[in-house]
């Protein structure tokens, strides 16, 4: 997807009063609502960070030992439209120095990520906006084997100009440390990663400024929580400088491609009906389970239910194998197109599409394949991509 134009101008200029504004001390953080890389991404779920308290249904606090700090659930706090992460000087579990942080309950996966932010002075923490598995406890006893992790930054206040951004899996994709050209300390800036299945996009105040390779053809893409966080990591705080804060505005993601799957969080959507339904050796999309049935008359189904209106092309991830039907039955309902033909022997393994659909916010829609008797009907992922 393009790029271009990810900001209308007068944004851009706004968001560069605020920012100098904000820097001055003359305005609080300013509720400016971001848009999207493209008219087609929806937002879905952000924090605008208004109350007074972290809201504990939608977050969990960052708890873990790590680096040269403990966190603190004490230390995240939420006033003046900002959630704040308090750094301190103290002795907890073992350490000098206590950070915190805030982690996503929900899931998510592709997408475009973004908050703004202001850095604390001084040495020794390393602020992140990232996405991977846990619950703020430690992600190597919550997670195994590691899942994916996408870093939309890394910041380390040592080096508050320095920014970079990583994606690991089964590759590692890194920009390494590159200048942004400004104090991330000394003022507000906004900071937005477009996570595709092909890559992860960086946008810092509305501008795309790097772009990395990270592929579902070689890495298992998982649905991972959003954390927003602040340790002592890389080098040692200086307690003359401390306490300090990192202060966040708001969250927000946005999406344009839903998947429905047979495994993740999605499967929900995701039924069988017929008998010998197992789990396959063949892998699915990015890398995930998928399933098959050789009996007759057996049928897979995916149903979403778009919260957001438009038009939505539909696709199926089409495992090709010798062992399928030479064609597979595929009807998109409740407006009974189709069916649809796709091939079950010939072509290349990947999505194909079935069509587009106007579907209205809150109306079902479901995708079946049918089983044709002959050789094995295979099951795995669709997705329903907003393109207007």
């Amino acid at each position: 997807m393009s790029a271009s134009a990810f900001r209308p101008r007068a944004v851009l200029a706004v968001l560069a009063l605020l920012a100098a504004l904000s820097a001055a001390g003359l305005a609080r953080p300013a509720a400016v609502h971001a848009a999207a890389p493209t008219p087609q991404y929806a937002l879905t779920f952000d924090d605008e960070f208004n109350g007074t308290a972290v809201d504990t249904s939608v977050w969990n606090h960052r708890t873990d030992v790590r680096g040269n700090s403990a966190q603190r659930a004490e230390n995240v706090s939420e006033s003046g439209g900002a959630m704040h992460i308090a750094l301190k000087a103290e002795s907890y579990n073992g350490k000098s120095f206590t950070g915190g942080g805030l982690v996503s309950k929900a899931k998510f996966r592709y997408g475009y990520y973004e908050t703004r932010m202001r850095l604390n002075t001084g040495p020794g923490w390393h602020s992140a906006f990232w996405s991977t598995c846990g619950a703020g406890h430690d992600i190597f006893s919550d997670c195994k084997p590691r899942p994916s992790e996408i870093d939309g930054f890394e910041i380390d206040s040592a080096s508050p100009r320095d920014i970079r951004m990583n994606a690991y899996g089964t590759t590692t994709s890194t920009t390494g440390n590159y200048d942004m050209g400004f104090d991330s300390s000394a003022g507000w800036h906004t900071y937005g990663y477009d996570y595709e299945e092909t890559g992860v996009s960086q946008y810092i105040d509305g501008v795309l400024t790097r772009t990395i390779p990270f592929s579902a053809a070689d890495n298992v893409q998982d649905w991972v929580n959003l954390w927003l966080t602040t340790i002592a990591f890389n080098n040692t705080p200086d307690p003359a400088q401390l306490p300090a804060t990192v202060d966040w505005d708001y969250v927000r993601y946005y999406q344009q491609a839903y998947y429905v799957d047979n495994d993740g969080p999605t499967q929900t959507g995701y039924s069988e009906s017929g008998p010998g339904w197992a789990t396959s050796s063949l892998p699915g999309f990015a890398h995930s389970t998928s399933r098959y049935s050789c009996s007759p008359g057996t049928r897979a189904s995916w149903t979403f239910t778009p919260t957001v209106g438009g038009t939505y092309r539909i696709d199926t991830w089409n495992i090709v194998d010798q062992a399928n039907p030479p064609d597979i039955a595929y009807r998109v309902s409740p407006a009974e197109a189709g069916p649809h033909t796709v091939a079950g022997r010939s072509g290349t393994t990947g999505w194909v599409t079935l069509g587009t659909d106007r579907l209205p916010a809150g109306t079902t829609q479901t995708v079946t394949a049918t089983g044709s008797g002959t050789g094995c009907l295979r099951a795995d992922s669709v997705r329903f991509v907003r393109v207007a």
